[in-house]
């Protein structure tokens, strides 16, 4: 069984791989966000770098940790996506 659910977790990870990449090449609203941050990397390092170097590595930190966050959310309801896709194929017949 182990080995089923170390297939599935590669090729699920293979997938969410792919899908993200095409999400980043076709999705105009997040190269849009992404050019925004481009645009403003700068000003918001300035502004990190005046705050005292406790309050600049706690908003680091923090952020790090949302970005983390929202990813790990992504990935998991990418693999349940995925899951409830089996689910209705058994549930169809089709498997």
């Amino acid at each position: 069984m182990a080995d089923i659910k170390e297939h599935f977790n590669d090729f699920a990870s293979q997938m969410l791989t792919t899908a993200f990449r095409d999400f980043r090449s076709t999705d105009l609203e997040y190269q849009e966000i992404e050019c925004y941050l481009d645009v403003h990397s700068g000003r918001f390092d300035e502004i990190l770098h005046s705050l005292s170097k406790e309050d600049r590595e706690f908003a680091e930190d923090y952020i790090s940790k949302q970005s983390y966050g929202a990813s790990c959310a992504n990935e998991s309801l990418y693999i349940a996506g995925y899951k409830d896709c089996v689910r209705l194929l058994r549930e169809l017949g089709v498997l």
